[in-house]
């Protein structure tokens, strides 16, 4: 069923979910992921405190 539903549509540059990624891609997938959901909850965290305005 993978190979005949899932594998056509499976490309090198988008190998997601983590199911059909090597090693390495899950590897620096996690390190980005981690990074990425602290930060959107540090700014998360100051937009909830300070407020948001339309000023750069």
């Amino acid at each position: 069923m993978v190979k005949t539903i899932y594998s056509p549509s499976i490309t090198t540059d988008y190998n997601y979910p983590v199911a059909f990624m090597e090693q390495e891609d899950i590897t620096r997938n996690a390190e980005i992921e981690t990074d990425l959901k602290t930060y959107a909850e540090q700014v998360k965290a100051e937009i909830i405190k300070d407020g948001i305005t339309d000023n750069a």
